[in-house]
């Protein structure tokens, strides 16, 4: 493994933004999982809308899982410029400055939350 000196550790988009010397690869696995839980997910709705629906609905719940999803993506735009308001935002391009474990820690109670909501209802 290759360390780099601080001189080197310079974007170069020349912009002055620092650059890790972690590797890449270290989000494969995460990006790995939403992959297929993607494919998994969009997979088994469509299977069970277009073999359980009526005929006239099917159009509209294909839609309607895509309008779903769309308002997810909408969401997480949402809360990264919820959490970026104020004087210290979570999200930087340094994230040496940022605190993006709040970030996540405030993802993970929301998905808690949304879980108990599920076993209750």
């Amino acid at each position: 493994v290759y360390i780099f000196s601080l001189d080197e550790m310079e974007s170069p988009c020349g912009s002055g933004l620092p650059v890790s010397n972690m590797s890449i690869l270290w989000q494969s696995p995460q990006f790995f999982l939403l992959g297929m839980s993607r494919v998994l997910i969009n997979t088994g709705a469509q299977d069970f809308f277009y073999t359980e629906s009526p005929k006239s609905m099917k159009s509209t719940l294909f839609s309607l899982n895509y309008a779903v999803d769309g308002i997810g993506a909408m969401c997480g735009s949402l809360s990264i410029a919820i959490v970026n308001t104020g004087n210290s935002p979570w999200i930087t391009n340094d994230l040496n400055d940022g605190h993006l474990e709040l970030y996540f820690f405030v993802i993970g109670a929301i998905m808690c939350v949304l879980f108990g909501f599920f076993l209750v209802f």
